[in-house]
C-alpha cells in the first residue's frame, strides 16, 4: 500500500521546488503514510476500547453509561473547540511556552514537586489542598513542616509559601 502511495507522485514533479530529490520526496511520502496508519490504529484502539470499558468505568464512578459517554463527547468537543486557537498560538509563538504552561497547569502537586532539604536530619511533611493544580501566577499555598530527628538539638519548624508558576 505504501508503494502505491509513493507512486501517486510522478517522477520529477517536485524536482527543484522543495530542494530535494524525488527519492527524498518518496521517503517523505512513506513516512507520512506510516504516520497516517499508526494514527488510525491509535485512535481505533482508544475509541473502540472505550466501549469495552464503559460499564466498569460507569460502575467505578457511580455514574450511568450515558453520563460517561456524555463526558467523553464533551471532552472531544472541548478538544475540537481548542484546536484552532491553540494551533494559531503554536504557529505564532512556538510550542515551548504552551507545553511548559500545560505541564505545570495540569500536574497535581505531589512529593516530587514538594521536596525540601535542611541542615539537620529529619522528616519533611508538605501539605497543600488535595490535588491542587497550580495555574500561571501565584498558586496554592503549601505548608512544609520539618521535624528534626534529634528533638533535643532543634525544634520543629513550619513555613507556608505559595507556589508561583512563571510563563516561559
Amino acid at each position: 500500500m505504501l508503494r502505491q502511495l509513493t507512486r501517486l507522485v510522478p517522477p520529477g514533479l517536485f524536482a527543484g521546488r522543495h530542494g530535494g530529490t524525488d527519492a527524498e520526496l518518496r521517503v517523505g511520502w512513506r513516512i507520512a503514510g506510516l504516520l497516517a496508519v499508526s494514527q488510525t490504529v491509535g485512535y481505533g484502539v482508544l475509541y473502540y476500547s472505550f466501549s469495552v470499558f464503559l460499564t466498569p468505568i460507569a460502575g467505578t464512578l457511580h455514574a450511568s453509561a450515558t453520563a460517561v459517554t456524555g463526558a467523553l463527547t464533551a471532552s472531544l468537543l472541548a478538544g475540537a473547540a481548542a484546536a484552532v486557537p491553540v494551533g494559531r498560538h503554536l504557529d505564532r509563538h512556538g510550542g515551548r511556552g504552551l507545553m511548559t504552561w500545560g505541564s505545570a497547569a495540569g500536574t497535581p502537586l505531589s512529593a516530587a514537586q514538594l521536596n525540601a532539604t535542611a541542615s539537620v536530619p529529619g522528616t519533611f511533611v508538605a501539605t497543600s489542598a488535595a490535588g491542587s493544580i497550580p495555574g500561571v501566577g501565584s498558586g496554592p499555598l503549601v505548608t512544609v513542616t520539618c521535624t528534626p530527628a534529634a528533638a533535643t538539638r532543634s525544634t520543629t519548624a513550619t513555613a507556608s509559601v505559595p507556589i508561583d508558576v512563571a510563563t516561559a
